[in-house]
């Protein structure tokens, strides 16, 4: 496996594209290497995510993929650190299939095929399963022992600075009342002493359209910042509306404006 070596590496769907990138590798991150991509002048303009500052790559790339079962996508090698030797992700996957304190949907023996992971400074390995729905795995390897966690509706994760090896960020998605009224959620979890702990849960956008006369949407964007060594503060900005069903009026607005301090 190949490490991330940037803060941040596009991941792209085509080698010739301005497109954003579809996915974004942050530093750790462990990724396969299927084959590099034969020389030629390749260069790359664009963001990251929708919204944010426009940045470039260039120079050779290859494809990866981040599991087994995973899209392979192209990056640039540029952004590719060390390659590694990590726990397998079958390896993880035995372990958490046999840890009879998970919930059994999260005991998939298969997880291996979209299992995740990212290697911390301190030679700890992240592991976890998106699933989007039910109830997903995360592990954590640490000084020869391995925690466990199951947390519903896992789309992504990633690693930000806290006490130990830091905190999971892990944003999560959820649908209820017959898909009436859904949602996204930021599961932190923190990696330090012997277990993983789940902190208080960090809502971002909803849409609520469970009223026969207004749809309710809390629309935000979510920044992630380390204001010193060790801490990181999550802020959540946007607006919380009021739409009338019937034409989508906006019927009333409040600005939303929240900051989440993480351990």
């Amino acid at each position: 496996m190949i490490v991330v070596r940037s803060a941040e590496a596009p991941l792209l769907n085509e080698i010739e594209s301005d497109e954003p990138a579809v996915e974004v590798a942050r530093a750790g991150e462990l990724l396969e290497v299927l084959r590099p991509l034969p020389p030629m002048d390749l260069g790359w303009q664009s963001v990251m995510i929708f919204g944010g500052p426009t940045v470039e790559r260039g120079g050779p790339m290859a494809e990866v993929r981040r599991a087994p079962g995973d899209a392979i996508l192209f990056a640039f090698t540029v952004d590719f650190g060390d390659t590694v030797e990590v726990p397998a992700a079958n390896w993880f996957c035995e372990r958490i299939a046999a840890d009879s304190s998970l919930p059994e949907a999260a005991r998939r023996t298969g997880c291996a095929r979209m299992l995740r992971r990212v290697l911390l400074p301190s030679g700890a390995v992240v592991a976890f399963e998106p699933c989007v729905s039910g109830s997903c795995p995360a592990a954590w390897w640490h000084d020869g022992r391995l925690s466990t966690i199951a947390i519903d509706g896992i789309v992504s994760a990633r690693v930000v600075a806290g006490r130990g090896d830091g905190v999971l960020l892990l944003t999560t998605r959820w649908v209820r009342d017959n898909g009436t009224w859904s949602g996204g959620t930021l599961a932190p979890v923190a990696l330090s002493g012997d277990s993983l702990a789940r902190l208080t849960d960090i809502p971002i956008d909803e849409v609520d359209a469970r009223d026969a006369m207004q749809v309710v949407s809390r629309e935000v964007k979510v920044e992630i910042t380390s204001p010193e060594p060790g801490r990181s503060v999550v802020q959540v900005s946007g607006h919380s509306r009021v739409r009338a069903r019937a034409d989508g009026r906006e019927l009333s607005s409040k600005p939303v404006g929240e900051w989440h301090q993480l351990p």
